[in-house]
Parts: structure tokens; C-alpha cells; sequence
């Protein structure tokens, strides 16, 4: 018998990278620190720390509490250091007049008292 079980990481980050419901991402972020799991090339903490990354990005450009097509992030470049645990993103957002703006960050996602931080911070 063959079975693929994805487990709950691939759900999550799709929530994560395309809800634009503030608190329903926010609260998919909590559960990606908090099962703090690996599947396969997926590391529920980095997830989430990208994930924080792209709502705050977003989320700059919200107007009356919606995310629009304009503030969405796309990601160009993702470039994980598995050993030292931190990733280079890059991506874009399309500016009104249809300009493209770069926004870039490198995260580190050991998991840390600064991961409880965050955690509290989502509420």
C-alpha cells in the first residue's frame, strides 16, 4: 500500500503565504512556531519566520484592514543556509503606476526565547 501523508506543514504555509485575513495568518504562523517540526525540506520555524516577514511587508501596504493586489509579495529568491539556520528572501511588490519595489531580509530561525517573544507578539 502506497500513502503520502503531508502532514499539517503544506496547509499552513499556504494559509500563511496567501490568507489575507490578518488574525486567521497570524494564528497560522503561532501554530507553525509552536509545532516547531521538520517535514522533509520544511522547517515549521522558518516557515513561520517567513511568513512574519511577508505579513509585515504586506501588511504596510493594507488600506481599511485588506491586504490588496498591489501589497502582495511576490518571492524572487529564497537562499537557505541550513547550518547556520538563516535564509536571504527577496521578493516584490507592484507599486501603484506598476513599478516594481524590492524588498529583501535575511532571517535566522533557531529556536530561541526570541521565538516565544514572537509568539506573544502575534496575539
Amino acid at each position: 500500500m502506497f500513502n503520502i501523508n503531508l502532514g499539517p506543514l503544506p496547509g499552513l504555509i499556504e494559509t500563511v503565504k496567501h490568507c489575507r485575513h490578518p488574525q486567521i495568518r497570524r494564528d497560522a504562523i503561532r501554530i507553525l512556531f509552536s509545532l516547531s517540526i521538520r517535514q522533509g525540506m520544511l522547517d515549521s520555524v522558518l516557515m513561520a519566520r517567513m511568513g512574519m516577514w511577508i505579513m509585515e511587508v504586506e501588511e504596510m501596504g493594507m488600506l481599511d484592514g485588506y491586504i490588496p493586489e498591489s501589497a502582495r509579495m511576490r518571492l524572487t529568491k529564497v537562499d537557505i543556509n541550513a547550518s547556520l539556520k538563516n535564509a536571504e528572501l527577496e521578493g516584490f511588490r507592484i507599486e501603484k503606476g506598476g513599478e516594481r519595489r524590492i524588498e529583501r531580509t535575511t532571517i535566522e530561525w533557531a529556536a530561541t526565547n526570541a521565538t516565544m517573544e514572537i509568539r506573544r507578539s502575534l496575539d
